[in-house]
């Protein structure tokens, strides 16, 4: 049975033991769990040698904590609402701490207190919040091959991977990443060294943002972020990139078979961007001259339209969709009509 602070002074002198209020913090704890007055610590063990060692597993758990982590003291702690992704960490550092969910239900606590782990972490730049961790943190120094590991752990922390409607055909995908400028200068000389466009918005006080969107720039940056299936990543994020990938990669093979040939040098071309009197416009990728045809979904679209009530003419474009129906213009006489909608 724990004894009380009064009975603990009647039963021990003070020869023997110091009085309460007495010493260091770490002598009247000894004092305490001597009398049974104290819960013996528990010490939970973790793979020290993790953090000497660089590799993609450390990159990326270092991504975590620079964007997600805390530092106080010889405790560092990453905090997220995915619990998935901090068993992974605990699993790859070797951490045998429990995670801890927060007072508020809706986040997580990871904590790893080693002294020795705290101390390799500094060395390699990781700074308290005291010092000012959001806004003053760098780019960490690490080998050039392990650089693609830490923006994954970036983006998985403080990123945003998200699809919006481009088109008709494809989803556009766009890349965010935020954090404040330091970090940021290290973040975009890898991202220029890669030939990766980006797009850089300030936000507020020393915050920035980097949008990545052109579709051969999210190419790169998939195949550096994710070489492998079996890399460490959060899962919920890379989905809706392979996703984009995949979506990409059907539309693509399926305009390229549509595509015809050059006219002048029968090489390869893309589709061009304006459609002009139901004529599709191709770019040849050699000597990048302009083939024009008509594919057949266009004709029929083209074929249906009605003549010019005025001349009598059959080519008309459209003009205009008010009423409730279709207005044209002729080529001929400049006039234009309006086809009411059918019933």
């Amino acid at each position: 049975m724990e004894k009380t602070e009064q009975e603990y002074a009647k039963t021990y002198s003070s020869k023997k033991f110091l009085p309460f209020g007495s010493g260091s913090p770490r002598t009247q704890f000894r004092q305490r769990e001597r009398v049974g007055l104290t819960k013996k610590i528990i010490k939970y063990s973790v793979n020290e040698t993790f953090f000497d060692i660089w590799s993609d597993d450390l990159a990326w758990v270092l991504g975590l904590i620079w964007t997600d982590g805390h530092l106080t003291g010889n405790t560092v702690s990453i905090t997220s609402k995915d619990k998935i992704l901090l068993e992974k960490v605990n699993s790859i550092t070797g951490n045998e701490r429990p995670l801890r969910i927060r007072v508020t239900g809706r986040a997580w606590d990871l904590s790893i207190c080693n002294r020795q782990v705290v101390k390799r972490l500094r060395e390699i730049g990781l700074i308290s919040g005291v010092e000012g961790k959001t806004r003053n943190i760098e780019f960490p120094n690490m080998p050039f091959v392990f650089k693609s590991s830490f923006v994954r752990g970036l983006i998985d922390g403080d990123g945003c991977i998200t699809r919006r409607v481009q088109g008709k055909n494809v989803k556009g995908l766009f890349v965010y990443i935020c954090g404040a400028s330091n970090i940021f200068k290290g973040l975009v000389s890898w991202l220029r060294e890669q030939n990766i466009n980006h797009s850089l918005y300030f936000e507020t006080d020393k915050m920035w943002r980097i949008c990545i969107f052109r579709v051969k720039d999210l190419k790169v940056l998939y195949n550096l972020l994710y070489p492998t299936e079996y890399v460490s990543c959060l899962q919920r994020k890379r989905a809706i990139y392979d996703a984009w990938i995949l979506d990409h990669t059907k539309y693509s093979e399926s305009i390229k078979n549509d595509n015809p040939l050059c006219k002048y040098c029968k090489g390869k071309t893309n589709i061009g961007a304006t459609r002009q009197n139901g004529t599709q416009k191709f770019i040849c990728r050699q000597c990048k001259r302009c083939t024009s045809i008509k594919p057949e979904s266009l004709l029929k679209e083209w074929n249906s339209r009605p003549a010019c009530p005025h001349c009598k003419h059959s080519e008309v474009v459209k003009a205009g969709i008010p009423r409730g129906g279709q207005d044209y213009r002729c080529k001929k006489c400049n006039r234009r009509f309006h086809v009411p909608q059918p019933l």
